[in-house]
This record gives structure tokens, sequence and C-alpha cells, in this order.
């Protein structure tokens, strides 16, 4: 079994490294297609939203 303190560290990393990432190459129109405007800004909501997660798990 994973140790309480790793897995939390796991936790921040998926939100802040790997979905945030993501969410903001949506939300900044990075990527090699466009998205509608309503759906980039919505993902600065999962990006606040993955903000509070890991400030919870931290």
């Amino acid at each position: 079994m994973m140790d309480v303190a790793i897995l939390e560290t796991e936790i921040v990393i998926l939100e802040t490294e790997i979905v945030n990432v993501g969410a903001l190459l949506v939300a900044n129109n990075k990527l090699n297609f466009s998205f509608p405007h309503n759906l980039c800004h919505d993902t600065l909501l999962v990006i606040i939203d993955e903000a509070y997660h890991a400030y919870e798990a931290s």
C-alpha cells in the first residue's frame, strides 16, 4: 500500500502539472486546432478546481 504522504504528493502533481497543463493549452488556444471561446473559458474553471484539489491534498 502506498504511503499517504506519497499519495498526496502524486495527487498534487497530477492536479497541477498534468491536468492544468492540458487545460492551459486549451484555454490559450495553443494547440493545432481551435476550440470555441466558451470551452476555452470553461477550462479556466477547471484550472481553478484542480488547484483547489491540489491545495486540499497537500
